[in-house]
Protein backbone atom coordinates (compact mmCIF):
# COMPACT_ATOMS: atom_id res chain seq x y z
CA UNK A 1 0.00 0.00 0.00
CA UNK A 2 1.54 3.30 -0.81
CA UNK A 3 0.05 5.94 1.87
CA UNK A 4 -0.58 9.73 0.50
CA UNK A 5 0.70 12.40 2.68
CA UNK A 6 -1.89 14.98 3.95
CA UNK A 7 0.19 17.39 2.07
CA UNK A 8 0.33 16.05 -1.30
CA UNK A 9 -3.86 15.17 -1.92
CA UNK A 10 -4.20 17.65 -4.56
CA UNK A 11 -7.03 20.39 -4.33
CA UNK A 12 -10.57 19.91 -6.49
CA UNK A 13 -12.26 22.87 -7.82
CA UNK A 14 -15.38 23.04 -7.57
CA UNK A 15 -17.49 24.95 -9.83
CA UNK A 16 -20.26 26.59 -8.63
CA UNK A 17 -23.33 26.18 -11.60
CA UNK A 18 -24.62 29.45 -12.58
CA UNK A 19 -28.23 29.67 -10.83
CA UNK A 20 -31.05 28.63 -12.87
CA UNK A 21 -33.12 31.38 -14.73
CA UNK A 22 -36.59 30.83 -14.74
CA UNK A 23 -37.90 31.04 -18.70
CA UNK A 24 -39.77 34.62 -18.88
CA UNK A 25 -43.19 33.33 -21.05
CA UNK A 26 -44.70 35.73 -23.36
CA UNK A 27 -48.28 35.96 -21.56
CA UNK A 28 -49.27 37.96 -24.10
CA UNK A 29 -48.72 36.51 -27.35
CA UNK A 30 -51.52 33.98 -28.77
CA UNK A 31 -50.22 30.80 -31.00
CA UNK A 32 -51.59 29.08 -34.03
CA UNK A 33 -49.91 25.54 -34.54
CA UNK A 34 -50.76 24.02 -37.51
CA UNK A 35 -49.64 20.62 -39.01
CA UNK A 36 -47.89 20.48 -41.66
CA UNK A 37 -49.03 17.67 -44.89
CA UNK A 38 -52.05 18.25 -46.17
CA UNK A 39 -53.38 20.57 -43.29
CA UNK A 40 -51.08 23.74 -44.30
CA UNK A 41 -49.58 22.50 -47.54
CA UNK A 42 -50.74 19.84 -49.93
CA UNK A 43 -47.40 17.67 -50.01
CA UNK A 44 -48.88 14.65 -52.71
CA UNK A 45 -46.09 15.11 -54.83
CA UNK A 46 -43.70 14.13 -52.42
CA UNK A 47 -45.46 12.58 -49.69
CA UNK A 48 -43.97 9.16 -48.23
CA UNK A 49 -40.97 9.13 -50.40
CA UNK A 50 -39.26 10.90 -47.48
CA UNK A 51 -40.69 8.52 -45.08
CA UNK A 52 -39.49 5.09 -46.46
CA UNK A 53 -35.96 5.95 -48.11
CA UNK A 54 -34.03 7.49 -45.50
CA UNK A 55 -31.84 10.97 -46.78
CA UNK A 56 -32.19 9.74 -50.72
CA UNK A 57 -36.15 9.94 -49.52
CA UNK A 58 -35.54 13.25 -48.33
CA UNK A 59 -33.86 14.49 -51.33
CA UNK A 60 -36.30 13.39 -53.50
CA UNK A 61 -39.15 14.79 -51.49
CA UNK A 62 -37.35 18.07 -51.06
CA UNK A 63 -36.68 18.52 -55.08
CA UNK A 64 -40.95 18.35 -55.02
CA UNK A 65 -41.12 21.37 -52.88
CA UNK A 66 -41.72 23.53 -55.89
CA UNK A 67 -44.65 21.11 -56.52
CA UNK A 68 -46.06 21.66 -53.40
CA UNK A 69 -49.51 23.86 -52.87
CA UNK A 70 -50.11 26.44 -49.83
CA UNK A 71 -53.68 25.85 -49.11
CA UNK A 72 -55.94 29.07 -49.84
CA UNK A 73 -56.54 31.30 -47.25
CA UNK A 74 -53.21 29.93 -45.23
CA UNK A 75 -51.28 33.16 -46.64
CA UNK A 76 -54.12 35.69 -45.51
CA UNK A 77 -53.81 34.06 -41.49
CA UNK A 78 -50.24 34.37 -41.73
CA UNK A 79 -50.11 37.76 -42.54
CA UNK A 80 -52.41 38.26 -39.61
CA UNK A 81 -50.83 36.69 -37.46
CA UNK A 82 -47.91 38.58 -38.06
CA UNK A 83 -49.95 41.65 -37.39
CA UNK A 84 -51.64 40.69 -34.34
CA UNK A 85 -48.48 39.36 -32.77
CA UNK A 86 -49.76 35.69 -32.99
CA UNK A 87 -46.86 33.35 -32.78
CA UNK A 88 -46.73 30.13 -35.68
CA UNK A 89 -45.30 26.73 -34.89
CA UNK A 90 -45.68 23.86 -36.89
CA UNK A 91 -45.98 20.42 -34.88
CA UNK A 92 -45.79 17.07 -37.75
CA UNK A 93 -44.76 14.04 -38.35
CA UNK A 94 -42.66 15.15 -41.16
CA UNK A 95 -38.95 15.64 -41.09
CA UNK A 96 -37.68 18.48 -39.97
CA UNK A 97 -35.14 19.24 -42.88
CA UNK A 98 -38.12 19.13 -45.19
CA UNK A 99 -40.79 20.98 -43.40
CA UNK A 100 -37.55 24.31 -43.34
CA UNK A 101 -36.88 24.29 -46.27
CA UNK A 102 -40.59 24.11 -47.60
CA UNK A 103 -41.16 27.26 -45.85
CA UNK A 104 -38.34 29.03 -46.76
CA UNK A 105 -39.28 27.93 -50.42
CA UNK A 106 -42.52 29.99 -49.80
CA UNK A 107 -41.14 32.68 -47.53
CA UNK A 108 -43.70 32.11 -44.32
CA UNK A 109 -42.68 33.45 -40.86
CA UNK A 110 -42.27 30.88 -38.61
CA UNK A 111 -41.86 30.86 -34.57
CA UNK A 112 -40.80 27.29 -33.99
CA UNK A 113 -40.87 23.43 -35.98
CA UNK A 114 -40.96 20.12 -34.63
CA UNK A 115 -40.69 17.95 -36.66
CA UNK A 116 -40.28 13.87 -36.65
CA UNK A 117 -38.04 12.25 -33.66
CA UNK A 118 -36.53 9.15 -34.12
CA UNK A 119 -38.90 7.27 -31.05
CA UNK A 120 -40.71 10.30 -30.57
CA UNK A 121 -43.83 10.19 -32.23
CA UNK A 122 -47.08 12.07 -32.50
CA UNK A 123 -48.84 12.07 -30.25
CA UNK A 124 -46.36 13.19 -27.81
CA UNK A 125 -46.63 15.83 -25.11
CA UNK A 126 -42.73 15.79 -25.26
CA UNK A 127 -43.22 17.02 -28.62
CA UNK A 128 -45.71 20.23 -28.09
CA UNK A 129 -43.00 20.89 -24.54
CA UNK A 130 -40.21 21.25 -26.85
CA UNK A 131 -42.73 23.52 -29.07
CA UNK A 132 -43.83 25.67 -26.08
CA UNK A 133 -40.49 26.41 -25.20
CA UNK A 134 -39.41 27.34 -29.42
CA UNK A 135 -42.20 29.96 -29.12
CA UNK A 136 -42.49 30.65 -25.71
CA UNK A 137 -45.77 30.68 -24.41
CA UNK A 138 -47.90 27.91 -22.23
CA UNK A 139 -50.18 25.57 -23.75
CA UNK A 140 -53.37 27.64 -22.79
CA UNK A 141 -52.49 30.34 -25.30
CA UNK A 142 -52.65 27.85 -28.52
CA UNK A 143 -55.11 26.96 -31.38
CA UNK A 144 -53.64 23.45 -32.69
CA UNK A 145 -55.28 22.97 -36.52
CA UNK A 146 -54.97 19.36 -37.88
CA UNK A 147 -56.28 16.87 -40.47
CA UNK A 148 -56.35 13.59 -38.53
CA UNK A 149 -57.47 11.83 -35.08
CA UNK A 150 -53.67 11.44 -34.50
CA UNK A 151 -53.32 15.73 -34.14
CA UNK A 152 -56.94 15.61 -32.38
CA UNK A 153 -55.12 13.00 -29.74
CA UNK A 154 -51.91 15.23 -29.92
CA UNK A 155 -53.57 18.42 -29.35
CA UNK A 156 -55.64 16.64 -26.09
CA UNK A 157 -52.79 15.06 -24.73
CA UNK A 158 -50.69 18.38 -25.18
CA UNK A 159 -54.11 20.70 -23.91
CA UNK A 160 -54.17 22.61 -27.03
CA UNK A 161 -57.65 23.70 -27.80
CA UNK A 162 -57.99 21.77 -31.61
CA UNK A 163 -60.23 22.16 -34.68
CA UNK A 164 -59.83 19.78 -37.05
CA UNK A 165 -58.89 21.14 -40.98
CA UNK A 166 -61.67 19.46 -43.05
CA UNK A 167 -59.56 20.83 -46.48
CA UNK A 168 -58.11 17.57 -46.41
CA UNK A 169 -59.95 14.59 -44.24
CA UNK A 170 -58.93 11.43 -44.78
CA UNK A 171 -60.71 10.58 -41.58
CA UNK A 172 -63.82 13.41 -41.99
CA UNK A 173 -66.14 10.74 -39.77
CA UNK A 174 -63.66 10.69 -36.95
CA UNK A 175 -64.18 14.77 -36.11
CA UNK A 176 -68.07 14.39 -36.61
CA UNK A 177 -68.87 10.97 -34.96
CA UNK A 178 -66.96 12.61 -31.55
CA UNK A 179 -67.82 15.98 -32.18
CA UNK A 180 -64.96 17.84 -32.86
CA UNK A 181 -65.12 21.38 -33.47
CA UNK A 182 -63.53 21.47 -37.24
CA UNK A 183 -63.06 24.50 -39.76
CA UNK A 184 -63.86 24.34 -43.61
CA UNK A 185 -61.15 26.94 -44.44
CA UNK A 186 -58.15 28.41 -42.82
CA UNK A 187 -59.67 32.14 -43.04
CA UNK A 188 -62.10 30.84 -40.44
CA UNK A 189 -59.23 30.87 -37.56
CA UNK A 190 -59.30 34.61 -37.75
Amino acid sequence: FTFIEKNNIPKIKIRRPEPMQAPVIDRKSKGLVVDFDYTLFDTSAGFGKYERRGEEGLQEAIQQIPNYTLYDGWKEVIDWCLTNNVKIGILSGAKTKLIEATIKHFNISCNGIVGFKLFMRKPNPILANQLLEMMNIREEQIVYIGNSKLDEIQARCSKFRFYGSAWHNPEENYFENNGVPTISNPREII
